[in-house]
């Protein structure tokens, strides 16, 4: 009966130890994980660099990091609008990153080159004539 909880004590020790490791480990990982992908793209170029470190050598902001800091944003964000997908940002990063580089929210959208955004680009598979006369008119015919 001894033996057998020594056994089990053993066990239950291995497996406490595994689980803190893990629950270190883990956190761990992700942590240098994002670092790595930070330091990544503090090395890309993107296609509007040029332009917004321009604007931020006039603000004194001294790198990426601290645009982020001055527009409340994360890194993610910064990085979409320097690839120019501000269309893929949402109005409220926008304006955050407008407000970071002292722009308006149009001036920023210049400054990427974004002149069609907002415009829809739904598709439409009405055929010419519009209305539902398309619909009836198909019903119609057979």
């Amino acid at each position: 009966m001894f033996k057998q909880y020594e056994e089990l004590q053993v066990v239950l020790s291995t497996i406490f130890i595994v689980v803190t490791i893990a629950g270190l480990g883990i956190p761990l990982i992700l942590f240098l994980v994002g670092k790595l992908v930070e330091a990544f793209s503090a090395q890309q170029v993107y296609e509007f660099d040029a332009v917004i470190q321009q604007r931020m050598e006039l603000l004194e902001l001294a790198d990426w990091k601290a645009l982020c800091q001055a527009a409340g944003v994360r890194r993610n964000t910064l990085d979409l609008l320097r690839q120019g997908e501000a269309d893929r940002l949402k109005l409220k990063q926008l304006r955050r990153l407008a407000t970071g580089l002292q722009l308006s929210l149009p001036d920023l959208l210049k400054l990427v080159q974004c002149d069609d955004f907002g415009q829809s680009k739904a598709i439409s598979f009405a055929p010419a004539g519009g209305g539902l006369g398309w619909f009836a008119r198909l019903f119609s015919q057979g």
